[in-house]
């Protein structure tokens, strides 16, 4: 699934699996299925994501309301810097 092509959900928990070679990864349901052990209405969407769109596709889901995401490889240390430039700016 491409982010570029996502728009806001109608209702739910929306989460995000942001990473590249995500095709044989269980972390979608197993997120999934936590959220459904709480009774948490949720669609958790896998994004392959090259390091070049990392933080526009970050500012993407932000925008059409994402609860959340998982950041799995190649892009861990590229989303510690952008949350901590986010904590920086928007926290001081």
């Amino acid at each position: 699934m491409s982010w570029q092509t996502l728009e806001p959900a109608e209702k739910g928990a929306r989460i995000a699996v942001i990473g590249s070679g995500l095709g044989d990864s269980l972390l979608p349901a197993i997120l999934e299925a936590g959220a459904r052990s709480i009774d948490l209405p949720s669609q958790v969407v896998a994004l392959e994501v090259t390091p070049d769109q990392f933080e526009p596709c970050v500012q993407h889901l932000e925008q059409i309301g994402f609860r959340g995401a998982s950041v799995a490889h190649p892009h861990k240390v590229h989303a510690a810097r952008l949350a901590q430039r986010f904590f920086t700016v928007k926290h001081a």
